[in-house]
């Protein structure tokens, strides 16, 4: 009688680098899967919420004149104005080099913006070009020549009418630079028009 041959069993044993691959081939696949599922829980979270969110913004947006009657009113009044591309013809806007100083490196330029009108110039942005002698730009900035507030050395505060406003701006090109040039990117006047009475909304009654 012939007996059958036994099975033989090998047993293969990973190398070092091959159970480090194997492991890390699982932790990132672990990351992965985390990582959908927060995604995907937070999906669900901003859905259901879409309602509720765009609910207090349309409460927000419908309590802002309350707002209006309890803000200072220097707050108040320094927001309410339009878009007044027309009132360009009543600025007088120069920029002529700075005088040259040796501790400083660079270019400087002054600009000076004369409000001719009589509307009060809320916010007004300017790009301001440096260019070499054959007309290449060296540099370029973009001040605000007025801002609704005066905070600090950028926000200038608004132009009133007759007033001048100069103010020095800094290239750090190393390039020297011949000539000048400005572009006006936006300009906005005051609308006491939309400006609520704030005084007569805030006097007690006798």
């Amino acid at each position: 009688m012939f007996s059958e041959p036994s099975t033989t069993v090998v047993r293969t044993r990973f190398s070092f680098v091959s159970v480090l691959a194997i492991c890390g081939t699982l932790i990132v696949l672990s990351i992965i899967a985390t990582v959908a599922g927060v995604g995907l829980y937070a999906l669900r979270i901003v859905h259901c919420r879409a309602a509720d969110l765009a609910s207090l913004a349309g409460e927000t947006i419908k309590a802002l004149p309350e707002y209006g009657k309890v803000l200072p009113p220097v707050l108040v009044d320094a927001f309410h104005d339009v878009r007044a591309p027309d009132y360009l013809q009543r600025l007088e806007i120069s920029v002529h080099p700075a005088a040259a100083r040796r501790e400083c490196r660079g270019n400087a330029a002054v600009v000076e913006v004369r409000n001719s009108g009589e509307s009060v110039v809320s916010l007004l942005a300017l790009r301001v070009l440096a260019q070499d002698a054959q007309g290449e730009l060296v540099g370029e900035t973009a001040p605000y020549a007025a801002t609704p507030l005066q905070l600090d050395d950028e926000w200038r505060g608004p132009i009133l009418p007759g007033q001048t406003r100069r103010f020095a701006v800094r290239f750090p090109s190393a390039a020297p630079a011949d000539s000048y040039a400005y572009e006006i990117t936006e300009v906005r006047v005051w609308n006491k028009d939309t400006t609520p009475d704030v005084a007569s909304d805030q006097t007690p009654e006798l």
